[in-house]
């Protein structure tokens, strides 16, 4: 069983929107014991909803997010953090938004631990490349990842070993 679902989730269509599918791609090919990667490209908040619902792990989103950052920066935070700093209000360019999804899943019985590992675009127009300046950060924006994914999953298997011990 594994310990850790990644998910990667954005319109391959709208030139940024791409990076959260791209990264996990990159995963996959070196994917850590006990991490399943998911590529849930283009899927719409009611399929994301849907889909978490049947979910036995903690999971970790990847996306590109409008969190009022400098383009290219990056942040990793739970759902809760989620909640507050993901923009409710920005429009998706892959059906409702992640904040949304989310909250339709958590109102169907969704409890499992989530992050989100999200990236501010620097371009959401139509388009199949990245833009050249998230392309440029793309060897970085890989590493930074790898290591959220391990360290992530590191805390999950320290967890899940101190609750495993019956100390008397």
């Amino acid at each position: 069983m594994n310990d850790l679902t990644v998910i990667g989730i954005g319109n391959q269509l709208a030139s940024d929107d791409a990076i959260g599918p791209m990264l996990v791609e990159g995963l996959q090919a070196n994917c850590p014991h006990g991490v399943s990667c998911l590529n849930w490209a283009n899927a719409d908040a009611l399929t994301v909803a849907h889909d978490l619902l049947v979910m036995e792990t903690p999971t970790l989103f990847v996306d590109a997010a409008n969190m009022n950052l400098a383009p290219g920066a990056w942040r990793a935070f739970n759902l809760d953090e989620a909640r507050l700093l993901l923009k409710s209000d920005s429009l998706s360019t892959h059906g409702f938004n992640l904040p949304t999804a989310l909250s339709i899943a958590a109102g169907l019985g969704y409890n499992h631990d989530t992050w989100v590992f999200g990236i501010q675009p620097f371009r959401l127009s139509p388009g199949i490349d990245l833009s050249d300046e998230l392309k440029s950060l793309f060897p970085k924006l890989t590493i930074v990842f790898h290591k959220q994914v391990e360290n992530l999953l590191h805390r999950l298997t320290m967890n899940k070993t101190r609750h495993s011990f019956n100390v008397r």
